[in-house]
This record gives C-alpha cells, structure tokens and sequence, in this order.
C-alpha cells in the first residue's frame, strides 16, 4: 500500500493447472478522488505498466484493459480508472509444469496516480500458486475477475462501422441490427495516442437508423493514422455490455485538429458551471485560507527555516522588522502576481498550464533540486553561506537588508510552487476560468494568505 493506492496481484482461480491458462489479475484499489490511467491516457498521465518476473516456461500476454472512464481535470480530458479496478493478464503455464509443486510469480509493477498533483508509484509485487490437476474460482477474487472479463469490450458484433476523415473531423458512422436496442449517449475511446483529441469534444447524431459521432482529429497527429481503433462505450450499452471495440480502415484524408484551447468551448461558458456555485469573493477566501496553510507544506519549510534563524540572528528595532516584513510581503505579491500573468500570457498562446507549469521544465526542477539540497546542508550545519562568498558581496547583503527580505519572499513563492495545499484547487479553477482582473485578484488573495504567516514582522 502507497497513501494513494492499494495494488496486489489476486489469482482468477485456486492453483495453477499444467497446459492451461491462467488468469491473474493487477488489482488497484485507489484512494478517494484520485486516479490512475488506462492504455491510452488521454491528455496527460501514464499507462500502466507490469513487467513480470516468471518461472522458466511461463509467459505472459499483455493487459486486459476495462473500458475506461473519462476524467476531466480543468481543460484537459484524461482516460483511466477510480476506486477499485481488477488489470487481468492471462499467463501460459507449461504442460509440464510439476503437480504439487508452487509456481512463484513475480511482478515489478508502475503507476502514475493523479489528483491535482501526478504522483509516480510502483510496487514490487509476488503471488505463489501451488501447481494441481484441477482449480476452482479463487473465494475471494475469483467472482470480481470475472465481472471483470465478463464486461471487457469486445469487437461489436452485428453492426455496420464506418469512418471517414473530414478534414480537422472523422465522421465515424454506426449502424446498428434490426432489432438492436439504443446504446444511449455514445463516446469514443481511442487506443492510440495523437489520433483523436481528448479534450476536444464529440458530437453525436442520428442519420437514420445509423449512430454518427463526428470526432475531433488530435492537435498533434500522429503519423500512420490509417485506422480508427478503440473502445465505444455508451450509456445503456451494448446488449449487456457497456462498451465494445471497434477497428475500421480510415477513409478520405485528416488533418492536425486546432490546439485544444481553440477545439473546446470559450473561457466564459467554461467558468459558468462554477460562477453558480462560487462568487469572486468566496473564491478569495478559499485563496487565502489556501496560501495560508501552504506556509505549512514541506515546499516551503526551507524558506520559513531561513527566515526563523535570520530572527534568531538580528535583534533590531520594530520598525527595520516592520520594513523587512513588508519587504518580504512584496516579494510573496510580486512573484504571485508574475506567476500569475505568465501563466494566462502562455495559456493565451495555447499551452496546457496550472499552478506548478514551471516543473514542466527538467531545468527549471534540476535547479529546484540542487536549490533543496544546498540548503539541507546549509540548515544541517554542514557549511554556511558566508564561507563562500566574498567580504564585500557579505558587506553588501548585510547592509541592504530589505531587498534580501524581498529576494526570500520571491524564492519562498518559487519554492511552493510544487505544492498545493487544501483550498487552493477549487479557488484556482475559479480563477483560470475568469477575465484578468478577476484571475489577478484571486491570486493576489493567494498571495496575501501565504504572507499572513510572517505578517508578525510589522508588529
């Protein structure tokens, strides 16, 4: 167990049998909102993966992936599995093998798991089977693995399936038997990457009989795409089946989609779900409640650790505290406020971005890294920063106090910026939705609430 998710390989059956299949199944049991991904993740994420460990003769075929959920997570789409989920693998076990001997399995499994933060996990995981002539359904996990199989997608049977490419659109046709029940509202699932886009959405219609899904072509096509391949779910399903698969030859021509911030609705229609439920000045509070316990994430610890020793250090007067206070208040603003415009500035040209963008840069975290351990050493006592630099460049620091207050306000922000904290999530979606004005408000409010913590200096 990880504190996001439960993962332990669970037998279909009691033992192994010599010369037959068996079905062992991945299973994951997530915490409470966050998820982990399926074959194709969609937007963002990962897979997952499982790369077995087996007994000589053994081997293993890939997942059985479930049909997945659609995920949204601010603009983007993703495509994976909450709760509890059972990845079964069927394994082919040698006629050979040796009755009442143990088959030992062994698997090095992977995950990214994902709230408002992606988190990489894994698991080092074993399962022994004693090896007889006969198994029956395993008591515990034997019933779930097979809900499980019995509601993969399978091909869909009966049903005339076309695709046609339409430009930056596929018109993908499905027409069903005589006699076939309505599978309500349809989506469509792509196995592949860089096919269809995630986020962008698909509109259904009736041409007919027939069921007609026109699909948005990815912003980033991938090449080859000569086959629409993939998992059609619907509401009330497939003749007991949720979902099945389809794979159907691409006919006339694509082109790359638009960036998905131009394929989905405008900024404004996209704000109105959480304008009814969230004011401008609730938004705030959350804000600042959130900046005020992100002083208290381990982001931030080294930057707080910093300013409590300079305390220890100086003793001056209320008013050169009260300067540096405010200061360090202008730095928290300021780097809030930058962060900020430049987070809109890019996602004005079409970026995917949220708090934390900058970490999408290996640099930018190379540099927060070795910026972590320095200060480590620095705080553990292994070294202090006055050896290092010269008399005047001390002189200079020492006497110019409040623009060095300023500087640890800006690289406090710079150091929370991997952290979220409660509050935080909800204030922010309201505000990436807003106009400027607004958006700059919330953030302000952020700002002041991470500044509230040092706000003793002015007193």
């Amino acid at each position: 167990a990880t504190p996001n998710v439960e993962a332990e390989l669970v037998p279909a059956t009691t033992a192994a049998v010599p010369g037959q299949p068996l079905t062992v199944a991945l299973r994951l049991k997530h915490r409470e909102g966050w998820h982990t991904y399926w074959r194709n993740p969609g937007d963002t994420g990962l897979p997952t993966t499982i790369e077995w460990k087996l007994p000589p003769g053994v081997s293993a075929g890939t997942i059985d992936w479930p049909a997945p959920m659609s995920l949204p997570v601010g603009p983007l789409v993703n495509y994976g599995y909450e709760g509890e989920i059972f990845l079964p693998t069927r394994l082919a076990v040698p006629a050979e093998a040796k009755l009442g001997s143990t088959l030992a399995l062994a698997a090095r499994v992977g995950w990214l798991v994902c709230k408002e933060i992606c988190i990489p996990e894994g698991a080092d995981l074993e399962l022994s089977l004693p090896v007889e002539n006969a198994a029956g359904p395993h008591p515990r996990w034997g019933a779930p693995i097979a809900a499980t199989i019995a509601a993969l997608p399978r091909p869909l049977e009966g049903w005339k399936i076309a695709a046609l490419g339409e430009g930056q659109r596929v018109k993908l046709t499905l027409t069903p038997p005589a006699g076939a029940a309505d599978p309500g509202k349809l989506r469509f699932f792509p196995h592949d990457e860089g096919r269809i886009e995630a986020s962008a959405p698909q509109t259904a219609t009736k041409e007919g009989a027939a069921h007609v899904l026109s699909l948005p072509v990815a912003y980033q096509l991938a090449p080859g795409f000569t086959r629409v391949s993939g998992v059609i779910a619907g509401t009330d399903g497939f003749g007991g089946t949720k979902a099945a698969t389809i794979d159907v030859a691409l006919a006339g021509s694509v082109v790359a989609g638009p960036k998905p911030t131009d394929a989905v609705a405008p900024p404004v229609a996209l704000a109105a779900p959480a304008a009814g439920t969230m004011s401008l000045w609730l938004a705030m509070l959350l804000a600042f409640a959130g900046g005020l316990i992100l002083n208290l994430m381990p982001c931030v610890l080294p930057v707080l650790s910093i300013k409590v020793l300079g305390f220890a250090q100086h003793h001056d007067s209320r008013a050169t505290m009260r300067r540096e206070g405010l200061a360090y208040g202008a730095g928290v603003l300021v780097t809030f406020l930058g962060l900020a415009l430049l987070m809109l500035a890019l996602r004005a040209a079409g970026e995917q971005l949220g708090w934390g963008f900058q970490l999408q840069s290996p640099l930018f975290v190379t540099l927060l890294a070795v910026l972590f351990f320095t200060l480590a050493l620095n705080l553990s006592g292994v070294f202090e920063f006055g050896q290092f630099a010269p008399a005047s460049v001390r002189g200079w620091t020492s006497k110019n106090r409040t623009l060095d207050a300023f500087g640890t306000g800006i690289l406090a922000v710079v150091i929370a910026s991997p952290c979220t904290a409660p509050f935080m999530g909800a204030a922010r979606g309201f505000a990436l939705g807003q106009p400027m004005v607004q958006t700059l408000t919330v953030f302000v409010a952020l700002g002041l609430g991470f500044y509230s913590a040092a706000i003793f200096h002015l007193f």
